[in-house]
C-alpha cells in the first residue's frame, strides 16, 4: 500500500517555496518508510522539528541554547508566537483556555521528547548502532511521521497569525467628546438621541481618533 506521508508539511514547504530547506528531509521521510526503514522516519521527523522551530525562533529573534532539548526547543517556539494570548473571553473561559493551551503544549513536548528517546532505541544512524538493530514496526513510523506532520503545521499557523497587521486600537477620549458635543447638536431618530461624539467613534473611528489628534494639538498651542 502506497502511503504519502506529511502532505501538511509538503504544503507548507510548496507556500514557502522551500524557505524551511525541508524538500531534502521531507523525501528521506517518504523514501525510509518505503524501504520499511522506521526507525529512520522517527529520526527524521524528530531533525524536521528541530530545524522548523529553530527556523521560527531564528526568524522572531529568540535566544535559544546550543544543545537545547527537542522538547524544549519546541515550547520555546510556541512562546514565541504567543500561543494562547490575544483572547477578548471572559476572565473564567480566557484561563481555562490557557490552562488548554499550557496542558497542550506540556504533551507536545513530552510527545516530542518521545520522538528523540525512539530515535535513539531505533535509528540505525543513532549512537552507532548496527544496521542489524532490530527495527521499530512501521505502524509507530507512520503513527509519529502524522504527528509530526500535524504539529509542524500547527506551529506554521500559529507563525501566519503572529505575522498578521495587528488591528489598530482606538480609545475614546473625554475630553474631546465634551467638546465635540458642545459644537454640535444631538440627532433625534425614531425617539432615541444619539450623541455627536458617539456617533463618531461607532461609524468612523479612524476618522475620530485624527480628531482627537487635532483637538489635542489645539489645546496644547
Amino acid at each position: 500500500m502506497n502511503i504519502n506521508l506529511m502532505p501538511q508539511v509538503q504544503e507548507l514547504n510548496l507556500l514557502t517555496k522551500n524557505k524551511y530547506r525541508m524538500s531534502s528531509t521531507i523525501q528521506s521521510i517518504q523514501t525510509a518508510f518505503d524501504e520499511g526503514q522506521s526507525g529512520m522516519v522517527v529520526g527524521q521527523c524528530k531533525s524536521l522539528i528541530e530545524s522548523f522551530a529553530k527556523s521560527i525562533l531564528d526568524e522572531f529573534k529568540v535566544p535559544y541554547e546550543k544543545d537545547i532539548a527537542v522538547g524544549k526547543l519546541v515550547k520555546k517556539a510556541l512562546h514565541s508566537l504567543s500561543v494562547g494570548e490575544n483572547t477578548d473571553n471572559p476572565k473564567k473561559t480566557r484561563e481555562a483556555y490557557l490552562k488548554f493551551v499550557v496542558s497542550f503544549g506540556n504533551n507536545i513536548e513530552s510527545a516530542v521528547k518521545g520522538i528523540g528517546e525512539l530515535r535513539n532505541d531505533f535509528c540505525p544512524l543513532a549512537h552507532g548502532r548496527s544496521i542489524y538493530q532490530q527495527n521499530l514496526d512501521v505502524s509507530y513510523a507512520l503513527f509519529i511521521a502524522n504527528q509530526t506532520d500535524s504539529l509542524v503545521w500547527f506551529i506554521h499557523e500559529l507563525r501566519v497569525r503572529a505575522l498578521e497587521p495587528k488591528e489598530e486600537e482606538y480609545i475614546q477620549d473625554p475630553d474631546f467628546d465634551e467638546y465635540l458635543n458642545d459644537s454640535h447638536e444631538a440627532i433625534n431618530i425614531l425617539g432615541d438621541t444619539y450623541i455627536p461624539s458617539e456617533i463618531l467613534w461607532h461609524v468612523n473611528p479612524g476618522v475620530y481618533q485624527k480628531a482627537v489628534a487635532d483637538y489635542k494639538e489645539g489645546v496644547e498651542e
